[in-house]
């Protein structure tokens, strides 16, 4: 029984490996982020975070003021380093609150991601 019981527990412990993970950010942390020295060390802290790397990320910027210029090259270069730095699916997206269809591109940008891990799997 104590087996038993062991066997019961180390599977208990066993983590759940997610599927899909959304990634958000606000525009003016990103852009600094993008422009940090260390931006290695933050990359492996934001690692740290995940129990383990999930098959696709969407990394969404928050982009609050429609009025304020989006500058997506920081989306796209975190985009970059991630995708490159921990060899998955990622995907990028621009969020808007508040706006007709706000979360309607990170949704596309879920479904462009899913799409590709599920072709890769076939």
């Amino acid at each position: 029984k104590l087996q038993q019981a062991e066997r019961m527990e180390e599977e208990d412990k066993e983590e759940v490996r997610p599927h899909l993970v959304f990634m958000l950010w606000q525009a003016t942390v990103l852009k600094q982020l993008m422009r940090w020295d260390h931006l290695d060390e933050a990359l492996w802290d934001v690692r740290n975070l995940l129990p383990s790397l999930p098959d696709v990320l969407v990394l969404v910027m928050i982009h609050p003021d429609p009025q304020e210029q989006l500058d997506q090259g920081a989306l796209r270069r975190m985009q970059c380093l991630l995708d490159g730095a921990w060899q998955l699916v990622v995907e990028a997206a621009v969020y808007s609150p508040g706006q007709p269809d706000g979360i309607l591109e990170a949704k596309r940008a879920a479904c462009r991601a899913l799409r590709e891990v599920l072709n890769c799997h076939e």
